[in-house]
């Protein structure tokens, strides 16, 4: 899941978008972003958007600046990857019904 921190004056939209394209090669339309979650945390907001893309012809195998490598999975494939990903991330992409 593509995430980081917001740079000077972005919206969540904007920064969504951002992380996206620098780390999966993926240029979806800013109109496409949905909000499915936010948090309002001490330090900073967390937010969570559900893109819809046509394409995964430019996705990179790994992200510009961290390296990190970059796979593309069904939501039948992240169910059964439990143990793999991140509690927070989990909850969130289960209380949208998304996973069981």
């Amino acid at each position: 899941m593509p995430g980081g921190r917001r740079k000077n004056e972005e919206t969540g939209r904007q920064t969504a978008l951002r992380e996206l394209e620098e780390e999966t090669g993926l240029h979806p339309l800013i109109e496409s972003l949905i909000e499915i979650y936010r948090e309002d945390r001490v330090t900073h907001n967390f937010f969570a958007f559900e893109v819809t893309l046509t394409s995964f012809q430019d996705c990179k195998s790994t992200g510009d600046e961290e390296e990190e490598e970059v796979k593309i999975f069904a939501l039948e494939e992240i169910q059964q990857m439990r143990n793999k990903i991140l509690q927070g991330h989990w909850d969130i992409l289960q209380s949208k019904g998304l996973l069981s």
